[in-house]
């Protein structure tokens, strides 16, 4: 019998047995593990020939980008602390210098990089990911991070995950732990800025496929082996065996076929990791075309769990544009990433909707080939520019044609009013509270203040909500109202739905720039939620509307009086009544009129 990938090598009777010293506890160890005998303490292995592993920047071939982009590290969510100020999560690692305890051989290959987390996962579609059944359980807390790799340019792994690169498990959808070993896992939310991976969907590998492995080795920073190759499959067998270099935290693999570029299987188990030479423990070694290689399950036995790939398409850009009058508008340009993992091309077209406000700057429809990825771009246009101050709406549609699917993305362009979010899911305490940081980076006197807040909870009259400005102004936006109802999703103005405590108006001739905070307390126990999103949306005073009044002690206002007004102020977002005889004109009608008659009349 083997070990799972991700058990620990020697459990404490047998390691204490065999090798006569204690297990304590450490990272885990092994990720090919068969039950331990005297003769494979003596002479367990796991690097098949030569030790092929390379770092993830190391891979110079742009056709497995996307696969290593999809690869993630499956964690305890308690190895995640989040930081509001760089909206990132700080990672509980530690260095990799022991296992079970005992000493690693200083010499061996990774020494003391940081290890957080202990199996692998990928990404299959938007938001499923597979790893190993041993890797997870229904209702444990477990998270996936992509991206926790060594940084080709400083040489150093990260301390930390941006938040678009941490996800929880919402629901396992599919779990065995027996000799099929897998587990298909829904995340919280859509997974940004990278490609699922693509996967075999019939049929089997065959003897002497070229295979490369991508995963977390003892949850180590990413990395890459080729140099393997199938070492047993049958067609229609659920599992198949590859001579891939494995270790603890390999568990969920990719097993990729180096032919085809698709995921062949998963790795679950296999042989032990390392050899203890009475000092040290070092990586086992055996030779290239050893018997009994690593234990992969097929991802075609539970392919019918995972959807058939369309057109991918991920928005790398925020989709709310707020600038002054005249513009610039933040952000000004957006993207969209492209990828076809099917095993078919597709046609796709890129259309806009609604207000003219936005422009596709690259061009706006093709064919991707299978595994093919390219960049759809587009910008807020001079159309914005000329509009005064409120809102536009405009979409960017992008059609799978070949498979009549598509998604639409739907941007709002504010004129004369700027805003700042953080839509960053976050716990709240059961009872206790929590807070959330939003930096302004603009400097603005404000005029108007409206907020956004949107909250999942079972029982919003456990919960109270404060807004506090750099200057220390707070104002209570919910106060345990609400009653039993779920969630909060509301937009709070003064006019239309005033906070519980105070007026956003008393925010008013503040200066905006700086942190503000949230404060979220739940009050009572057994109900529990998550704060989800918080949105300030700043008018700065100049953007305000001129109001003029021209009125006379007489009540006329001589022509020439309003051509200068125009001449000084412009007509950009003045409002104006002209009284006549005939009624009331407004300033459009004073400018056609001066504009055709001159002001000399």
């Amino acid at each position: 019998m083997r070990f799972p990938c991700c058990a620990r090598v020697f459990s404490a009777p047998s390691f204490a047995i065999l090798l006569a010293i204690p297990a304590s506890a450490g990272p885990l160890a092994s990720d090919a593990h068969r039950d331990a005998t005297p003769s494979d303490i003596r002479d367990p292995n796991v690097i098949y020939g030569d030790d092929d592993r390379v770092e993830a920047w190391e891979v110079d071939d742009v056709s497995l980008a996307p696969l290593l982009g999809a690869a993630c590290v499956v964690v305890d969510q308690s190895e995640l602390t989040y930081s509001a100020i760089n909206d990132a999560y700080q990672l509980a690692t530690r260095p990799w210098t022991h296992v079970n305890g005992l000493p690693i051989c200083s010499n061996e290959r990774f020494f003391g990089q940081p290890t957080v987390g202990d199996c692998s996962a990928f990404l299959v579609a938007r938001d499923l990911v597979v790893t190993a059944g041993h890797c997870i359980a229904p209702f444990e807390p477990r998270a996936f991070v992509f991206g926790f790799a060594v940084d080709g340019s400083s040489g150093a792994a990260p301390a930390q995950a941006s938040f678009d690169d941490v996800y929880f498990a919402e629901e396992v959808i599919a779990r065995s732990t027996g000799e099929v070993d897998y587990a298909v896992v829904r995340l919280d939310r859509p997974v940004v800025g990278r490609a699922p991976a693509p996967i075999r969907r019939t049929g089997a590998p065959a003897v002497g496929d070229p295979i490369a492995i991508i995963g977390h080795p003892a949850a180590l920073p990413l990395k890459y082996a080729g140099g393997a190759a199938v070492t047993s499959a049958s067609p229609g067998a659920p599992t198949f065996e590859a001579d891939v270099d494995a270790y603890a935290g390999n568990s969920g693999s990719m097993i990729v076929n180096g032919a085809t570029g698709r995921v062949e299987g998963v790795l679950v188990r296999g042989h032990a990791d390392f050899a203890f030479n009475g000092a040290c423990f070092r990586s086992n070694q055996l030779e290239g075309d050893a018997i009994n290689a690593e234990d992969c399950v097929s991802v075609a036995s539970f392919a019918h769990l995972i959807p058939m790939p369309t057109l991918g398409v991920t928005a790398q850009a925020a989709r709310r544009h707020d600038g002054p009058a005249g513009g610039p508008f933040t952000p000004g340009d957006m993207a969209y990433t492209l990828s076809n993992p099917s095993e078919h091309p597709i046609r796709w077209r890129a259309k806009i909707e609604g207000a003219s406000v936005l422009s596709i700057t690259t061009p706006p429809s093709g064919t991707l080939l299978p595994g093919e990825m390219t960049t759809l771009s587009a910008s807020v246009n001079g159309v914005a520019s000329t509009l005064g101050a409120g809102f536009a709406e405009s979409s960017v549609v992008i059609s799978d044609i070949t498979n009549d699917t598509g998604p639409s993305f739907h941007h709002t362009i504010e004129i004369g009013r700027f805003g700042v979010e953080r839509a960053t899911p976050m716990a709240i305490p059961d009872p206790g509270a929590t807070s959330i940081y939003l930096s302004v980076p603009t400097e603005a006197t404000i005029a108007d203040l409206d907020v956004d807040l949107r909250v999942e909870h079972t029982w919003i009259g456990d919960l109270s909500v404060r807004l506090t400005s750099p200057a220390g102004t707070s104002v209570v936006l919910h106060n345990r109202s609400g009653g039993s109802r779920d969630d909060i999703d509301a937009r709070y103005d003064d006019a239309s739905n005033p906070p519980a405590g105070g007026l956003l108006a008393s925010f008013n001739g503040e200066q905006a720039k700086g942190l503000w905070r949230v404060d979220v307390t739940d009050h009572a126990r057994r109900d529990t939620g998550r704060l989800l999103r918080v949105a300030l949306r700043v008018l700065d005073e100049r953007e305000t509307p001129i109001v003029a009044d021209l009125a006379a002690p007489r009540g006329v206002v001589d022509v020439a009086d309003v051509s200068t007004f125009l001449a000084l102020f412009g007509t950009g977002d003045m409002r104006a009544d002209y009284a006549s005889p005939y009624g009331t004109l407004d300033i459009a009608d004073i400018v056609a009129y001066l504009g055709y008659f001159g002001a000399g009349l």
